[in-house]
């Protein structure tokens, strides 16, 4: 049984969050086509779709299923998610690849065996998986490769949610008509970046400075073994931190490393801070700081006793999700300044404990999604005004959840 626990508090005047559109429902999709047309008659590739989890999508085809979909409007799919299924979570899809069109023809990657995340709960969220991609594309084909139980008799999903950001004005039309038969020939956008791995191996330190005479900097870095110590500055107005050969996330796979980023300074009041880590093993600590301009971060852990700390400064607005796949973390989280604050923290598999505190006289907005009843989350969200707004949402997959607390100043 799934709880939903919602504290929302509305002033005078809201100020609108910049947020995630689900672009595949309703009205929004004009043309379904599955990979193969074996499912049962109530339970086709577009009940997928339909904003119900009590439908499913289902197909006996089983690994590589997947469905086809055109948009009224080309939109940039950059999250993805999705809800499980009423029974049998041996057919859960455990992978899905990503590809997008504007003629129906020609296919590009947007990602390729990406692990979908879903829990073993029935009808239940799973975490956003956040994206790369900035183009807008009228048609998408997401197709699902692997499957938890492989001696299941199908594949099936509740609901595919394909996310745009709102505050994206990228927009395209179709032309054309849906052809599944490119997709096997799908190539990665021509923009994608390949860049040689920063590698390090154990024991090993990899310092590296940015300054303001670079007007635009990015950091392609792979950090595998153990006790390694990763230290990032970059003082100028466009700071960008992802992986190498066109991965979305600097990757350190290890155990007992420590990972310390540095983006923006005091001096430098424009421009954009991106990071985008994912850290594998236990006893890591990964430590954040943006300053000014627009910061946007993702954190992805996926193991024991992992220390998150991430703090975004002064003016411009601000993004951060977490995502801790694992046991016993900590994680401490600072927003203040101008610009409106979004906080997204999932901790599937429980045993976290969480420090969140948003400041300032903006919008505010904290979502958790948790799986322990012992969880402790203090949120505290301060400077609150007539035109100023908070919200606050705790999804609890199992129950009953408690330890949380939430402070309104």
């Amino acid at each position: 049984m799934k709880n939903l626990i919602f504290i929302f508090l509305l002033f005078v005047s809201t100020p609108a969050f910049a947020q995630l559109v689900n672009v595949s429902s309703g009205s929004n999709i004009v043309e379904y086509v599955p990979s193969s047309y074996n499912s049962p008659g109530n339970e086709t590739a577009s009940r997928a779709f339909d904003g119900s989890a009590s439908t499913k999508y289902l197909n006996f085809d089983k690994q590589n299923m997947g469905v086809g979909i055109r948009l009224t409007t080309g939109r940039p799919v950059s999250s993805v998610g999705f809800i499980t299924a009423n029974d049998s979570a041996g057919r859960d899809p455990m992978t899905f690849s990503l590809f997008g069109s504007n003629d129906g023809v020609t296919w590009f990657i947007i990602t390729q065996n990406t692990p979908t995340q879903v829990s073993t709960n029935r009808y239940a969220q799973s975490p956003i998986t956040i994206l790369s991609n900035t183009t807008a594309y009228a048609y998408y084909f997401i197709q699902f490769p692997t499957m938890r139980n492989t001696g299941d008799n199908s594949i099936q999903i509740g609901e595919i949610k394909l996310l745009y950001d709102s505050a994206s004005t990228a927009t395209s039309t179709a032309s054309g008509s849906m052809n599944l038969g490119g997709v096997s020939s799908a190539t990665a956008p021509s923009e994608a970046p390949s860049f040689p791995a920063a590698t390090i191996g154990a024991d090993q330190t990899l310092k590296i400075n940015q300054t303001n005479s670079i007007t635009q900097n990015s950091i392609y870095i792979n950090s595998t073994g153990s006790n390694n110590s990763v230290y990032i500055e970059q003082f100028s107005k466009q700071n960008q931190i992802r992986g190498v050969n066109g991965a979305q996330a600097m990757l350190i796979n290890g155990s007992g490393n420590s990972v310390t980023i540095n983006q923006g300074t005091a001096t430098t009041p424009i421009g954009k801070n991106l990071a985008e880590v994912s850290v594998t093993g236990n006893n890591n600590i990964v430590s954040l700081t943006q300053q000014y301009g627009g910061k946007y971060a993702e954190i992805i852990t996926n193991g024991l006793s992992n220390q998150i700390s991430a703090q975004q400064k002064d003016a411009g607005g601000k993004s951060l999700f977490i995502n801790a796949l694992g046991n016993s973390n900590n994680i401490s989280i600072l927003q203040e300044g101008t610009g409106n604050h979004f906080l997204d923290i999932s901790a599937p598999f429980g045993a976290a404990t969480v420090s969140a505190t948003q400041l300032g006289a903006f919008a505010k907005q904290f979502q958790l999604l948790l799986n322990s009843p012992g969880i402790g989350v203090t949120v505290t969200q301060n400077n609150l005004t007539a035109a100023d707004s908070a919200k606050m949402e705790i999804t609890c997959t199992t129950g009953p959840c408690n330890g949380y607390s939430y402070t309104k100043n």
